[in-house]
């Protein structure tokens, strides 16, 4: 085992957690898909889009047979510190835990930590896009100038609930791949292409940074049985919502 590659099983499949990935996450080792809760990129005002951790090989590694911790200091943003946590709650469960800190007098403003989720190809260049913000200020965010590709880009109302999304074509037969992010951690949920969606990005946070400040977000990634899935994922998504807020620091 590479210390920078790590297999788990995951419902029943072969999957790789890929920290030597230009986004690092889920990788299945018998699938042409991936990554699947994957770092691609952080934002801010003013500093467009940064898939950092393509160039950017993690400072600290941490794993056990249930978790793995990855440690981030990239160096083009001063004392920002960036933590990332996979943890193998159950067979068909993941989550992803995310910390970021700074000791930096100067305030990043709006900052998010950009997810992957990628259930398939990539939609053409210009393809649809849709966006679903939490707030008015979340909303912006997308045309500040972090956001290169603006081409058929729609964004809904503001507020609007977020949920778990659920993607039917998920690559493997059989089984729904269920994805689900706390409602106060998202800042905007981008869904690439049309229905069914089987490329998403997850923004996550939108707060401003600052020292002393630390913000963290909570991701979940499941599969359920397709003929299953509309149902089990109620319950499921009420037991991700009550799930405490890790307090690591």
């Amino acid at each position: 085992m590479s210390q920078h590659r790590f297999p788990l099983d995951w419902a029943g499949k072969p999957w790789l957690l890929r920290l030597d990935a230009p986004i690092p996450g889920l990788y299945p080792a018998d699938l042409t898909l991936g990554p699947v809760l994957g770092l691609e990129a952080i934002a801010a005002v003013g500093r467009p889009l940064a898939p950092i951790f393509a160039s950017t090989p993690p400072s600290v590694i941490e794993h056990d047979p249930r978790r793995t911790t990855a440690s981030y200091a990239p160096p083009a943003w001063g004392s920002l510190r960036l933590t990332a946590t996979w943890t193998h709650t159950d067979p068909a469960t993941i989550d992803l835990d995310l910390e970021v800190q700074t000791r930096d007098f100067e305030r990043l403003r709006g900052f998010e930590w950009i997810i992957l989720s990628r259930l398939g190809d990539d939609p053409p260049p210009g393809a649809h896009r849709s966006v679903s913000p939490r707030d008015p200020r979340s909303a912006g965010y997308s045309y500040d100038g972090r956001d290169p590709n603006l081409n058929a880009l729609v964004t809904g109302p503001p507020g609007e609930p977020i949920g778990p999304w659920l993607a039917p074509q998920s690559g493997r037969d059989g089984w729904t791949y269920v994805e689900m992010v706390h409602p106060v951690d998202v800042s905007r949920r981008i869904h690439e292409g049309t229905l069914p969606f089987r490329v998403t990005r997850t923004a996550l946070l939108g707060h401003d940074l600052e020292r002393g400040v630390i913000l963290r977000a909570r991701m979940r990634g499941l599969w359920l049985p397709k003929s299953q899935a509309h149902s089990a994922s109620l319950p499921a998504w009420q037991a991700f919502l009550d799930r405490p807020l890790p307090l690591s620091t």
